[in-house]
């Protein structure tokens, strides 16, 4: 009798015993949508299931999921209270802004979208400009054909730990650039195919993965290819790691822009087969030295370009600096100063950029190189307008913007590594991007 007592103690109450004690949370609610569906439902089945998300979204309360059914939804979506929005398959529904506003827009902290397509808005995923929103997960989602951007925010007024999470999704051929987003503290980007970005709106956008005005970001395991201007772009960006990317055949493979920040760590990375490899395109830094290391600089018309000479190319002896492709030196000597004998997988010269260098050059690639494997880019590149799109003399940036070089003192140069040399030898602003 004691013995069934005891099992009916642990079955009623087993905190008792530190086994999962407290109220249980409730499972969130599943309202269904479908193609074939009608908002009149009761949407809590797939037999019976909403015709429109924003239908099921009305429905839902905070940690319910909207289960969509593959087919395409003609709809620009408003999440505004925190749930999953979750898809069948991203290859095959299909959520369509036709041609306008935000496809779908994320007005609530702790919403996640999974497992859909994002098409045909002027931008695909839109943050609001307010402050407070955090904990937003997009994840294995196709955002492609935009007629702006792929994801677009400016949020967090003021600055908060928004611990938002961007993975396993691929971003394509939005007009303006796949990722342009403020405030986007302690959040990541990884495991994104990103590529075909930036042809649709001049300078103004030409841009890849854009974190801006923010800390403490990690851009890491992207494949970033084929976009107009850069791929990575870190402006404003501070106390951040850009680690294990994959960039090649872009205007610029990573670019720093509105001063370099400060403490961020470019390591990592293959930056391959791109106009400019590592450039900074302003010459007004602020704060102190990024630190670039380890990483892979293959056959980029401009390896790496530093005009006020403010990052560290290296970490130092013994871990070394980066792999050049085109480094000429030999690797006779070891030591802090390469002067003692033996060889150490560093060159004995530093490889020299313009006002800087880096000092410890590895004479082989960190780890094995990759062959990149292409994904079929659909937009057509602009014409080639030369080195630089924007030249202009003088030591800081002209108040106006100007596209070509039809007068002075703005000019086009035929290569980018023309317009280093044209940099290097004094007296020109590089205004906007690299060509190859």
């Amino acid at each position: 009798m004691k013995k069934l007592l005891v099992l009916a103690v642990l079955a009623l109450a087993p905190g008792l015993l530190g086994l999962g004690g407290g109220q249980a949370q409730a499972a969130g609610t599943t309202w269904y949508v479908a193609t074939t569906g009608d908002d009149s439902n009761d949407c809590l089945s797939p037999a019976t299931p909403c015709l429109t998300i924003q239908a099921a979204i009305a429905k839902a309360s905070s940690s319910d999921t909207v289960h969509l059914g593959p087919g395409t939804y003609s709809e620009n979506v408003a999440i505004d209270r925190s749930l999953t929005l979750q898809g069948e398959n991203r290859q095959t529904t299909v959520i369509n802004g036709s041609g306008s506003g935000y496809v779908v827009y994320v007005a609530a902290s702790h919403t996640t979208i999974t497992g859909v397509k994002v098409t045909n808005g002027e931008n695909g995923v839109g943050f609001p400009n307010q402050a407070g929103i955090h904990d937003v997960t997009i994840s294995d989602v196709i955002i492609t054909s935009n007629d702006a951007f792929g994801i677009l925010g400016d949020i967090s007024y003021p600055a908060i730990d928004a611990n938002h999470v961007i993975e396993d999704c691929v971003i394509s051929n939005n007009g303006a650039g796949a990722f342009y987003v403020h405030r986007f503290q302690k959040s990541s980007i990884r495991n994104c195919e990103v590529f075909g970005n930036g042809y649709g709106h001049g300078a103004w956008g030409q841009r890849g993965l854009q974190p801006a005005s923010t800390s403490d970001v990690l851009i890491s395991d992207n494949t970033v290819h084929d976009n107009a201007g850069a791929g990575i772009v870190l402006d404003h960006v501070s106390d951040s790691i850009i680690e294990k990317n994959n960039v090649y055949s872009n205007d610029v493979g990573i670019e720093l822009v509105g001063g370099w920040g400060s403490d961020n760590a470019i390591r990592d990375n293959l930056v391959q087969d791109n106009g400019c490899g590592i450039c900074a395109s302003d010459t007004a830094p602020h704060g102190s030295a990024s630190r670039t290391y380890h990483n892979e600089l293959i056959d980029n018309t401009v390896q790496a370009y530093d005009p006020e000479g403010v990052a560290t190319w290296d970490d130092g002896y013994p871990n070394g600096g980066n792999y050049w492709s085109d480094y000429a030196g030999v690797d006779g000597y070891s030591g802090v100063n390469q002067d003692e004998p033996g060889s150490d997988g560093i060159g004995d010269t530093p490889y020299v950029l313009v006002n800087n260098q880096d000092n410890y050059p590895l004479m082989a690639p960190t780890a094995p190189t990759p062959t990149p494997t292409p994904t079929p880019v659909t937009p057509t590149p602009p014409a080639a307008v030369g080195g630089i799109v924007e030249l202009q003399r003088g030591p800081s940036a002209p108040s106006a913007q100007h596209s070509g070089s039809a007068a002075p003192p703005y000019a086009a140069l035929a290569s980018a590594a023309a317009a280093a040399l044209a940099l290097a030898a004094g007296g020109w602003y590089a205004r906007r991007r690299w060509l190859r």
